[in-house]
């Protein structure tokens, strides 16, 4: 764990890199993505929106503390997990996992970003929207950006 000053804006530094990280992982790899800071008030697949971005902090002496905020975010292939669905999630991960590593301190130049747990969500159903929409039934994966910073 790395150290950071009370005074960084980690969250909207977090937030920021990991939207212009799967930007840019979108343009370099030529997908058909949308991309949202928060949740879509309607869902268009694919895309792939933050869900939420708790935060460990650990105090480390006057005004300093430990941080490891977890960027998660819902990615939302299709109706069905079918091999396209599957494979073009598979293909994603692999490629934005590669992608973070090599842009890891994208965040801040003393921060600190992985990709942690990827988990599928095969029966995503949002919880917002509209009608039809809350009835509808997604494949998705969860995708969590660690980030670590010191400054």
């Amino acid at each position: 764990m790395v150290v950071s000053f009370s005074t960084i804006p980690f969250h909207k530094l977090m937030r920021e890199a990991v939207v212009d990280l799967l930007t840019e992982y979108k343009q370099s790899a030529g997908l058909n993505l949308q991309i949202y800071p928060g949740r879509p008030m309607s869902i268009f697949v694919p895309s792939i929106f933050r869900d939420a971005q708790p935060e460990d902090q650990n105090a480390a002496g006057e005004r300093m503390r430990q941080r490891n905020i977890h960027s998660q975010w819902i990615a939302i292939w299709g109706l069905f997990d079918s091999a396209e669905a599957a494979e073009q999630r598979d293909d994603f991960i692999d490629g934005f996992t590669a992608y973070v590593l090599d842009n890891f301190h994208k965040a801040h130049g003393a921060s600190e970003l992985f990709v942690g747990p990827v988990i599928d969500v095969p029966a995503f159903q949002p919880d917002w929207g509209s009608e039809a929409q809350r009835n509808m039934i997604y494949y998705a994966t969860r995708i969590t950006v660690e980030g670590f910073a010191s400054g």
